[in-house]
Protein backbone atom coordinates (compact mmCIF):
# COMPACT_ATOMS: atom_id res chain seq x y z
CA UNK A 1 0.00 0.00 0.00
CA UNK A 2 1.40 3.37 -1.01
CA UNK A 3 1.68 6.10 1.62
CA UNK A 4 -1.09 8.66 1.84
CA UNK A 5 -0.32 12.09 0.47
CA UNK A 6 0.25 14.25 -2.59
CA UNK A 7 2.19 12.76 -5.50
CA UNK A 8 3.03 15.23 -8.27
CA UNK A 9 2.52 13.80 -11.74
CA UNK A 10 5.91 15.21 -12.61
CA UNK A 11 6.63 16.96 -15.87
CA UNK A 12 9.68 15.66 -17.76
CA UNK A 13 12.20 18.53 -18.11
CA UNK A 14 13.83 18.59 -21.55
CA UNK A 15 16.53 20.54 -23.38
CA UNK A 16 17.51 19.91 -26.97
CA UNK A 17 15.24 16.89 -27.19
CA UNK A 18 16.92 15.17 -24.23
CA UNK A 19 16.14 14.73 -20.56
CA UNK A 20 17.38 17.73 -18.56
CA UNK A 21 18.78 15.88 -15.56
CA UNK A 22 19.75 18.98 -13.56
CA UNK A 23 16.25 20.43 -13.84
CA UNK A 24 14.71 17.07 -12.97
CA UNK A 25 16.74 16.75 -9.78
CA UNK A 26 15.97 20.32 -8.75
CA UNK A 27 12.27 19.74 -9.34
CA UNK A 28 12.23 16.53 -7.31
CA UNK A 29 14.06 18.27 -4.47
CA UNK A 30 11.35 20.94 -4.52
CA UNK A 31 8.70 18.23 -4.25
CA UNK A 32 10.50 16.86 -1.20
CA UNK A 33 10.71 20.32 0.39
CA UNK A 34 6.99 20.78 -0.28
CA UNK A 35 6.16 17.64 1.70
CA UNK A 36 5.06 15.46 -1.22
CA UNK A 37 4.88 11.71 -0.61
CA UNK A 38 6.42 10.73 -3.94
CA UNK A 39 6.16 11.42 -7.65
CA UNK A 40 4.83 9.84 -10.82
CA UNK A 41 7.22 9.80 -13.76
CA UNK A 42 6.23 9.56 -17.43
CA UNK A 43 2.53 9.88 -16.72
CA UNK A 44 0.17 12.19 -18.60
CA UNK A 45 1.89 15.36 -17.34
CA UNK A 46 5.24 13.67 -17.90
CA UNK A 47 4.49 13.11 -21.60
CA UNK A 48 4.81 9.39 -21.04
CA UNK A 49 3.17 8.37 -24.33
CA UNK A 50 5.95 10.28 -26.14
CA UNK A 51 8.76 8.47 -24.26
CA UNK A 52 10.24 5.10 -25.17
CA UNK A 53 11.12 2.34 -22.72
CA UNK A 54 14.82 3.30 -22.69
CA UNK A 55 13.98 6.95 -22.06
CA UNK A 56 11.70 5.96 -19.18
CA UNK A 57 14.40 3.72 -17.75
CA UNK A 58 16.87 6.59 -17.73
CA UNK A 59 14.29 8.93 -16.24
CA UNK A 60 13.72 6.55 -13.33
CA UNK A 61 17.46 5.90 -12.92
CA UNK A 62 18.22 9.59 -12.54
CA UNK A 63 15.17 10.32 -10.37
CA UNK A 64 15.92 7.46 -7.99
CA UNK A 65 18.86 9.49 -6.62
CA UNK A 66 16.29 11.83 -5.04
CA UNK A 67 15.11 9.22 -2.56
CA UNK A 68 11.46 9.90 -3.41
CA UNK A 69 8.95 7.11 -3.85
CA UNK A 70 8.66 6.80 -7.64
CA UNK A 71 5.73 5.53 -9.69
CA UNK A 72 6.27 4.87 -13.40
CA UNK A 73 3.52 5.71 -15.88
CA UNK A 74 2.54 2.99 -18.38
CA UNK A 75 0.39 3.69 -21.43
CA UNK A 76 0.35 0.93 -24.02
CA UNK A 77 -2.15 -1.55 -25.41
CA UNK A 78 0.47 -4.33 -25.53
CA UNK A 79 0.67 -6.26 -22.27
CA UNK A 80 4.20 -7.40 -23.16
CA UNK A 81 5.36 -3.78 -23.54
CA UNK A 82 3.66 -2.81 -20.28
CA UNK A 83 5.47 -5.62 -18.44
CA UNK A 84 8.79 -4.70 -20.08
CA UNK A 85 8.41 -1.06 -19.01
CA UNK A 86 7.62 -2.10 -15.45
CA UNK A 87 10.56 -4.52 -15.30
CA UNK A 88 12.99 -1.90 -16.61
CA UNK A 89 11.66 0.71 -14.16
CA UNK A 90 11.85 -1.73 -11.26
CA UNK A 91 15.54 -2.32 -12.02
CA UNK A 92 16.06 1.41 -11.44
CA UNK A 93 14.15 1.36 -8.12
CA UNK A 94 10.65 2.46 -9.16
CA UNK A 95 8.32 1.34 -6.39
CA UNK A 96 5.06 1.08 -8.36
CA UNK A 97 3.43 1.51 -11.75
CA UNK A 98 0.46 3.60 -12.89
CA UNK A 99 -1.14 1.61 -15.69
CA UNK A 100 -3.80 2.82 -18.11
CA UNK A 101 -6.10 0.20 -19.64
CA UNK A 102 -5.38 -0.78 -23.25
CA UNK A 103 -7.20 1.75 -25.39
CA UNK A 104 -6.98 0.87 -29.07
CA UNK A 105 -9.88 -1.57 -29.04
CA UNK A 106 -12.63 0.64 -27.66
CA UNK A 107 -15.12 -2.26 -27.89
CA UNK A 108 -13.22 -4.24 -25.20
CA UNK A 109 -15.42 -5.45 -22.35
CA UNK A 110 -14.58 -6.09 -18.71
CA UNK A 111 -13.73 -9.76 -19.29
CA UNK A 112 -11.03 -8.82 -21.79
CA UNK A 113 -9.74 -5.93 -19.69
CA UNK A 114 -9.53 -8.26 -16.69
CA UNK A 115 -7.43 -10.73 -18.68
CA UNK A 116 -5.14 -7.91 -19.83
CA UNK A 117 -4.65 -6.39 -16.39
CA UNK A 118 -4.17 -9.81 -14.81
CA UNK A 119 -1.44 -10.66 -17.32
CA UNK A 120 0.34 -7.38 -16.52
CA UNK A 121 -0.11 -7.84 -12.77
CA UNK A 122 1.25 -11.38 -12.95
CA UNK A 123 4.29 -10.25 -14.94
CA UNK A 124 5.11 -7.09 -13.02
CA UNK A 125 7.80 -7.13 -10.32
CA UNK A 126 6.24 -4.09 -8.61
CA UNK A 127 2.71 -3.14 -7.47
CA UNK A 128 0.37 -1.38 -9.89
CA UNK A 129 -2.29 1.29 -9.68
CA UNK A 130 -5.00 1.02 -12.31
CA UNK A 131 -5.44 4.41 -14.00
CA UNK A 132 -8.92 5.56 -15.00
CA UNK A 133 -8.72 8.40 -17.52
CA UNK A 134 -11.54 7.79 -20.01
CA UNK A 135 -11.22 11.26 -21.57
CA UNK A 136 -7.89 10.08 -23.02
CA UNK A 137 -8.34 6.33 -23.38
CA UNK A 138 -12.04 6.05 -24.18
CA UNK A 139 -12.06 3.04 -21.83
CA UNK A 140 -13.35 3.14 -18.26
CA UNK A 141 -12.21 1.00 -15.35
CA UNK A 142 -15.58 -0.17 -14.05
CA UNK A 143 -16.35 -0.82 -10.40
CA UNK A 144 -16.84 -4.50 -11.18
CA UNK A 145 -13.51 -4.75 -12.98
CA UNK A 146 -11.74 -3.13 -10.03
CA UNK A 147 -13.58 -5.43 -7.62
CA UNK A 148 -12.38 -8.48 -9.56
CA UNK A 149 -8.79 -7.23 -9.75
CA UNK A 150 -8.74 -6.08 -6.12
CA UNK A 151 -7.58 -9.33 -4.48
CA UNK A 152 -4.47 -9.57 -6.67
CA UNK A 153 -1.45 -9.14 -4.44
CA UNK A 154 0.19 -6.68 -6.83
CA UNK A 155 -2.81 -4.42 -7.35
CA UNK A 156 -1.95 -1.40 -5.22
CA UNK A 157 -5.22 0.44 -5.93
CA UNK A 158 -6.45 3.04 -8.41
CA UNK A 159 -6.01 6.59 -9.64
CA UNK A 160 -9.22 8.12 -10.95
CA UNK A 161 -8.96 11.16 -13.22
CA UNK A 162 -12.48 11.00 -14.58
CA UNK A 163 -13.75 13.86 -12.42
CA UNK A 164 -16.85 11.79 -11.64
CA UNK A 165 -17.94 12.40 -8.05
CA UNK A 166 -19.84 9.10 -7.97
CA UNK A 167 -16.55 7.22 -8.38
CA UNK A 168 -15.39 8.33 -4.93
CA UNK A 169 -17.92 5.99 -3.32
CA UNK A 170 -17.98 3.45 -6.15
CA UNK A 171 -14.25 2.70 -6.22
CA UNK A 172 -13.99 2.80 -2.43
CA UNK A 173 -16.75 0.18 -2.21
CA UNK A 174 -15.09 -1.96 -4.90
CA UNK A 175 -11.89 -2.15 -2.83
CA UNK A 176 -13.62 -2.27 0.57
CA UNK A 177 -11.89 -4.52 3.08
CA UNK A 178 -8.64 -4.57 1.12
CA UNK A 179 -5.49 -2.60 1.97
CA UNK A 180 -5.40 -0.58 -1.24
CA UNK A 181 -4.70 3.03 -2.15
CA UNK A 182 -7.13 5.38 -3.90
CA UNK A 183 -5.83 8.59 -5.46
CA UNK A 184 -7.94 11.26 -7.12
CA UNK A 185 -6.62 12.99 -10.23
CA UNK A 186 -9.03 15.94 -10.23
CA UNK A 187 -7.61 17.94 -7.33
CA UNK A 188 -10.83 19.94 -6.94
CA UNK A 189 -12.30 16.70 -5.56
CA UNK A 190 -9.52 16.19 -3.01
CA UNK A 191 -11.52 17.26 0.03
CA UNK A 192 -14.48 15.09 -0.92
CA UNK A 193 -12.11 12.20 -1.67
CA UNK A 194 -10.47 12.44 1.75
CA UNK A 195 -13.91 12.48 3.37
CA UNK A 196 -14.69 9.28 1.44
CA UNK A 197 -11.58 7.58 2.83
CA UNK A 198 -9.26 8.09 -0.13
CA UNK A 199 -5.47 8.26 0.14
CA UNK A 200 -4.71 11.61 -1.50
CA UNK A 201 -4.00 12.86 -5.01
CA UNK A 202 -1.72 12.10 -7.93
CA UNK A 203 -1.72 15.62 -9.22
CA UNK A 204 -0.53 17.46 -12.30
CA UNK A 205 -1.09 20.79 -10.56
CA UNK A 206 1.29 19.71 -7.79
CA UNK A 207 4.13 20.47 -10.18
CA UNK A 208 3.38 24.13 -9.40
CA UNK A 209 1.38 24.14 -6.15
CA UNK A 210 2.53 20.97 -4.39
CA UNK A 211 3.05 22.75 -1.08
CA UNK A 212 -0.46 24.22 -1.15
CA UNK A 213 -2.03 20.82 -1.82
CA UNK A 214 0.05 19.19 0.92
CA UNK A 215 -1.03 21.95 3.32
CA UNK A 216 -4.69 21.44 2.42
CA UNK A 217 -4.50 17.67 2.87
CA UNK A 218 -2.83 18.00 6.25
CA UNK A 219 -5.45 20.55 7.37
CA UNK A 220 -8.57 18.84 6.10
CA UNK A 221 -9.90 17.70 9.50
CA UNK A 222 -8.72 20.78 11.41
CA UNK A 223 -9.86 24.36 11.98
CA UNK A 224 -7.76 25.69 9.09
CA UNK A 225 -9.29 23.39 6.46
CA UNK A 226 -11.52 26.00 4.81
CA UNK A 227 -8.68 28.47 4.38
CA UNK A 228 -6.24 25.84 3.12
CA UNK A 229 -8.65 24.34 0.62
CA UNK A 230 -9.85 27.79 -0.42
CA UNK A 231 -6.32 28.80 -1.42
CA UNK A 232 -5.66 25.51 -3.21
CA UNK A 233 -8.97 25.61 -5.07
CA UNK A 234 -8.41 29.18 -6.30
CA UNK A 235 -5.08 28.11 -7.76
CA UNK A 236 -6.53 24.90 -9.20
CA UNK A 237 -9.25 26.74 -11.06
CA UNK A 238 -6.50 28.67 -12.84
CA UNK A 239 -4.26 25.68 -13.49
CA UNK A 240 -6.83 23.18 -14.71
CA UNK A 241 -7.96 25.28 -17.68
CA UNK A 242 -4.82 25.68 -19.85
CA UNK A 243 -3.38 22.85 -21.93
CA UNK A 244 -1.05 20.64 -19.92
CA UNK A 245 1.76 19.80 -19.51
CA UNK A 246 2.77 22.82 -21.61
CA UNK A 247 1.38 25.36 -19.14
CA UNK A 248 3.04 23.68 -16.15
CA UNK A 249 6.38 23.64 -17.96
CA UNK A 250 6.07 27.30 -18.93
CA UNK A 251 5.20 28.28 -15.35
CA UNK A 252 8.05 26.25 -13.87
CA UNK A 253 10.50 27.85 -16.31
CA UNK A 254 9.29 31.35 -15.38
CA UNK A 255 9.63 30.42 -11.71
CA UNK A 256 13.22 29.27 -12.29
CA UNK A 257 12.43 25.68 -11.31
CA UNK A 258 13.43 24.22 -14.69
CA UNK A 259 15.72 25.58 -17.40
CA UNK A 260 13.38 25.26 -20.38
CA UNK A 261 9.69 24.93 -21.20
CA UNK A 262 10.49 22.54 -24.07
CA UNK A 263 7.95 19.80 -24.80
CA UNK A 264 8.32 16.66 -26.88
CA UNK A 265 6.59 16.21 -30.24
CA UNK A 266 3.72 16.23 -31.04
CA UNK A 267 3.03 18.91 -28.41
CA UNK A 268 3.83 22.60 -28.85
CA UNK A 269 5.19 24.99 -26.22
CA UNK A 270 2.69 27.04 -24.25
CA UNK A 271 2.27 30.70 -25.24
CA UNK A 272 4.77 32.76 -23.26
CA UNK A 273 2.49 35.78 -22.78
CA UNK A 274 -0.31 33.56 -21.53
CA UNK A 275 2.14 31.89 -19.14
CA UNK A 276 3.22 35.23 -17.67
CA UNK A 277 -0.41 36.24 -17.14
CA UNK A 278 -1.20 32.88 -15.54
CA UNK A 279 1.71 33.24 -13.13
CA UNK A 280 0.55 36.75 -12.20
CA UNK A 281 -2.97 35.44 -11.60
CA UNK A 282 -1.62 32.68 -9.39
CA UNK A 283 0.37 35.21 -7.38
CA UNK A 284 -2.76 37.35 -7.00
CA UNK A 285 -4.77 34.35 -5.82
CA UNK A 286 -2.20 33.66 -3.12
CA UNK A 287 -2.01 37.30 -2.02
CA UNK A 288 -5.79 37.56 -1.71
CA UNK A 289 -6.08 34.36 0.31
Amino acid sequence: MLARGIYPASITPMRGGELDVASLMGLLEWFIESGCAGAVLAGTNGEGPSLGIREKKRLVREASRSGLTLIIGVNTSAAEDAIATLCEAAEEDAQAGLVMPPSYFREAVDAGLERWYTRVLDGSPIPLLAYNLPARTGVSVSYELLRRLGPHERLAGIKDSSGEVANLAGYAEALSGLEKSLFVGNELLLRAALEAGWSGSISGAANVIGAELVRAMRAWQGPDADAAFGLADRALKLLRGPAQPGANKALLALMGRIASDEVAPPLAAFDSAAARKLLADLDSAAISA
